[in-house]
């Protein structure tokens, strides 16, 4: 649904990291995901990007309040690590798989039933 991020200019932070990684690509700019608990960024060398928050550029101090008081600690290796572009596909999958689970009555005949299939081709590598 890519297609729709970027027509309706509005998504969830990972489909936004998506569309900014390709944006990335095709200009020569390095974007890597940054999977963090409960929210997903963009970095761009040693700038962190919150393209959620209208591309509000974040730091390591920013990043830090972001997630106090959540049941999960920022670990330095979230910051450092790269994000495998499989586990951005597989974590977009599963929001696919949960929104078909919670609203499959809204959805296109067999359309969970598709993403659950992407799901397991994607787990099994």
């Amino acid at each position: 649904f890519l297609d729709r991020v970027v027509t309706t200019r509005r998504g969830i932070p990972i489909s936004l990291v998506a569309v900014y990684m390709f944006v990335g690509a095709r200009v020569g700019i390095a974007v890597e995901p940054v999977g963090m608990p409960g929210h997903f960024l963009a970095r761009v060398g040693s700038h962190y990007v919150d393209p959620f928050h209208a591309g509000l550029m974040v730091d390591r101090e920013a990043l830090r309040r972001l997630l106090e008081g959540s049941e999960e600690p920022l670990a330095e290796e979230v910051l450092e690590g790269t994000f495998p572009l499989r586990f951005v596909a597989l974590r977009m999958v599963v929001n696919l798989v949960n929104i078909a689970d919670q609203y499959g009555e809204r959805l296109a005949e067999g359309e969970g039933a598709r993403w659950r299939q992407v799901l397991r081709w994607l787990q099994g590598g």
